[in-house]
Parts: C-alpha cells; structure tokens; sequence
C-alpha cells in the first residue's frame, strides 16, 4: 500500500483540475462578474461526442442532505488539444453554473442570450461552429477563445512551469469523420517542437442534451487543432507515449441495413438482403426498402 502522504494519480489529476476550478472561480467569476459559484463536485467520463457538461444538484450528501453541482470533463481530448482549450471547457461548464445560480438558463438546456453574454464577459465567445460568424444561441452550441480577454489572461496566470494536467487518456476515441486529415497527427519533427507557437483564438465546442430538463448542459468534441497548434498538443509532443488516432486499425465495415416503409415510414434495422413486410395494417403489408444504416 502507499504511503498515505503520497500524491496518487487520483489525487494528482482531481488536485490539478479543482486548483483550476478555484483560480478561475476567482480571477474570471468574481473579477469580471463580481460573484462567485459554488464548490462543485468534478468527474470525468468518457461520453461519446461529448467534451464535457453541467447538471445542477446532481450530487447530494448521504448525512447532511447538502447539495452540489456536477462538472464533468471528457478525458480523451486533454491529450489532442492544448492545455487552454481543455481549460476553456471547464470555465464553460463554469458558466452554465454560475446561470443556473444567478439567472435563467434556457429550457431543456437552451444556450440563450443571457447565457453568451455571461461567456463574453469572461473571455469566451458563443458560436455554433466554434469560429467566428457562428450562431450565438441554440441547442447546439460552442465557443471560441477570444484573444487577449480575460479567460486568456486567467490562463497564463495559472499556466506556469509548476502547474499541467499531468494525466492523459491514451486512447483518444474518434468518431466518424473527425481528424480525418491524417497528416494532423503525425509526430511533430524535434526540431520544430522546441518553440512552440500559440494561436490567436483556440476553438472548443460544447452543445447542449437535447434530452436534458435546463439543469443540464452535454458537449461535442472540438474541431481538429490547426497546424499552428500541432507543436502544442500532448500527444503531438510525446507521440511514444500515447496511441494516436492514426494508429488505431481501421474500423470495422457496418453490416447493418435500414429497412424503411414507404407507406408509414417505418424503419427497422437488420443484416442486409433481409425481406421484411410492414405490419401497421394501413400499408397493407408493403415491403419495406432496404437503405444503408
């Protein structure tokens, strides 16, 4: 067993995010805002398309009854984006809780107005594709880093020498048509990784659950680093010591087939060259289409 006193991978990783939570509750919530939010249980989990989210009074405790708010962060992407950007998601998330305290968040998780322009205050800027010109409201939204605001500030106030995310997921999980370049993810050459160049606004998406009731907020993961940001990504930097997307062998081919009505526009799914008949008794058992899954 070790000893009690040691820094384990737990508390090193949970240490590392809550000094982040509290630096930027102070230097971002209180400075800009003038009120702070309330100390927040943070988890990690690796939910598919989702770079991170909120839910309000998740979390209750078994002999007080007090309640917490929960921040959850996706772990994958730490090692494929750069500090500020993982950053930028937990002030995000940051946000969605200091609306749930102060103001009103959106139906079922909306990002409306009052929510962009808690964002804006603190350096973020709304938008739906995470670029300029994107929407600032919606069910599906995310953020740019606006250059030299206030997150940016905060940032390299807390990034020092002494302070990193010292843990990383070594399997990122890809989705689809995400990365797709390639030559994104080769290791960067010695050369060009001792001067690392930082961009002018890093994006980092995050979108709301459809399904979720107001309290809760659900993300998307980001767009792929820019090359100028490739000197600057963890698992660019230590390729040796992480399985990067282009390493991962091919996906499997999808079998599966859709099968829809053309009557009702029913759809089942099943192994291709199947023979099926609708059964909704309107259609009068018209066979249904076979289509691609």
């Amino acid at each position: 067993m070790p000893d009690q006193a040691e820094d384990t991978p737990t508390t090193t990783l949970y240490q590392e995010l809550q000094q982040a939570f509290e630096h930027f509750n102070q230097a971002l919530f209180v400075r800009e805002l003038g009120k702070s939010v309330n100390p927040c249980i943070i988890t990690l989990q690796r939910k598919r398309r989702s770079h991170g989210f909120f839910h309000s009074q998740r979390f209750c405790h078994l002999s007080s009854g007090a309640q917490a708010d929960e921040i959850s962060l996706n772990p994958t992407y730490f090692a494929l984006h750069t500090i500020e950007e993982s950053l930028s998601v937990l002030v995000h998330e940051m946000a969605h809780q200091y609306q749930a305290l102060y103001g009103k968040p959106g139906r079922r998780g909306y990002h409306n107005k009052e929510w962009g322009s808690i964002l804006k205050k603190i350096g973020l800027y709304p938008s739906s594709t995470g670029q300029p010109g994107g929407r600032e409201v919606g069910e599906q939204m995310s953020h740019y880093i606006v250059p030299d605001g206030p997150f940016v500030r905060a940032c390299n106030e807390l990034i020092t020498r002494e302070y990193r995310l010292s843990w990383m997921d070594r399997f990122p999980e890809l989705d689809d048509d995400e990365y797709e370049d390639p030559s994104l993810w080769e290791p960067v050459p010695a050369e060009d990784a001792l001067e690392p160049s930082r961009p002018e606004a890093d994006p980092s998406i995050d979108a709301v659950d459809p399904e979720s009731d107001g309290r809760k907020s659900a993300g998307e993961p980001v767009q792929p680093p820019s090359r100028v940001d490739r000197t600057i990504i963890p698992a660019l930097q230590r390729p040796d010591r992480f399985v990067l997307p282009s390493q991962l062998p091919p996906k499997a081919p999808n079998t599966r087939r859709k099968y829809r009505c053309p009557s009702c526009g029913n759809q089942v799914w099943g192994k291709p060259g199947m023979r099926l008949l609708c059964g909704e008794s309107r259609c009068k058992h018209a066979e249904m289409e076979e289509k691609e899954a």
